[in-house]
């Protein structure tokens, strides 16, 4: 029987999950000397990667296939800094793969769910969605939306459906019908995502109210996801890898930077503790998470089910020997 139970173990640390590497974790920061960043797990550590030198201003930061990101530089044009305003597709090493021109500013910008390498971003003046089409890079748009609302961000369902929120509501587009409020005076959306189950989860901003994750679920009912006083949530992103949720935050007593790792159910635990060299000042900080190139992912144990089968399995063969020895 011992030899049994050892060969079983064995048998599971072979036949487990598919691997993985561990997650990274990337951010941008909007002031004035922020720029991108990584995290690094192991010495966790945060260091800026971009290689620009003149003034830039990076606001949102999204997943572009599963290696790289796209950031936009949103205040290019609007304040003159830099023009025209641009959307940039980055490498994981910092390093610029491609400049996209557009005609105004945008506050956030996504690839498409099709996977085509379509680039859709949220025009903050004029509303709805405009497109940046992978095949010959024009731009053009894709749906319109209440004018001069101040469009801060864009998430696309599994439907293909969109859906823009400025400030304080999120509205549908073209239909142009509102499925989320913040209620009262609680605050701006400081990140707006959507994770494999087309829930939409929006982060509240942390200056102007208790800090929480609004979920709004895919038939648009919403629910308080996470909330927590003692912590400020500056990031927050879904990895569809491990189908974990993870977010960046300072913890308000110590001042100290995490990043946590969120199931399902709005239940937090620190992932990466004691984060340095975080940039001094933060201002409308995004996070995203890719999987890592690194080798530290294990595999894993499978499912009780599984155990039992292997299990079953070689029981099966140790009473077929003993029967036979005894015939």
């Amino acid at each position: 029987m011992k030899k049994i139970l050892i060969a079983t173990f064995i048998l599971c640390l072979f036949f487990g999950k598919e691997s993985y590497s561990a997650p990274e974790f990337y951010f941008t920061n909007r002031d004035a000397s922020g720029g991108l960043f990584k995290i690094d797990g192991s010495s966790k550590t945060a260091s800026k990667i971009d290689t620009i030198t003149a003034y830039h201003d990076f606001d949102s930061l999204s997943r572009y296939g599963t290696n790289q990101l796209i950031v936009s530089d949103v205040y290019g044009a609007y304040y003159s800094y830099e023009s025209p305003a641009k959307i940039l597709v980055f490498n994981t090493d910092g390093t610029i793969d491609s400049t996209k021109t557009i005609s105004t500013r945008s506050e956030w910008a996504i690839e498409s769910n099709q996977g085509n390498g379509d680039i859709y971003f949220a025009p903050y003046f004029t509303g709805g969605v405009r497109k940046i089409s992978a095949s010959d890079g024009t731009e053009s748009l894709y749906a319109q939306g209440p004018y001069g609302t101040g469009s801060c961000f864009v998430v696309q369902r599994s439907d293909n459906s969109f859906y823009v929120a400025t400030y304080s509501n999120i509205f549908s587009v073209p239909t142009i019908s509102t499925i989320y409020s913040i209620e009262g005076t609680g605050g701006i959306f400081w990140s707006v995502s959507v994770d494999s189950n087309d829930n939409i989860f929006c982060l509240i901003s942390p200056d102007q109210a208790n800090n929480k994750i609004t979920k709004v679920d895919s038939s648009n009912n919403s629910s308080i996801f996470w909330e927590d006083p003692d912590i400020r949530m500056y990031g927050f992103s879904f990895n569809p890898v491990d189908e974990f949720y993870y977010g960046i935050g300072k913890e308000v007593a110590t001042g100290d930077f995490n990043v946590y790792r969120f199931n399902s159910n709005g239940s937090a635990s620190v992932y990466l503790s004691d984060i340095s060299n975080m940039p001094s000042y933060l201002y409308l900080m995004d996070f995203v998470v890719l999987e890592g190139n690194g080798s530290s992912g294990e595999n894993t144990v499978p499912e009780p089910a599984t155990i039992m089968l292997l299990f079953a399995g070689l029981v099966s063969r140790s009473v077929i020997r003993f029967v036979k020895s005894r015939c």
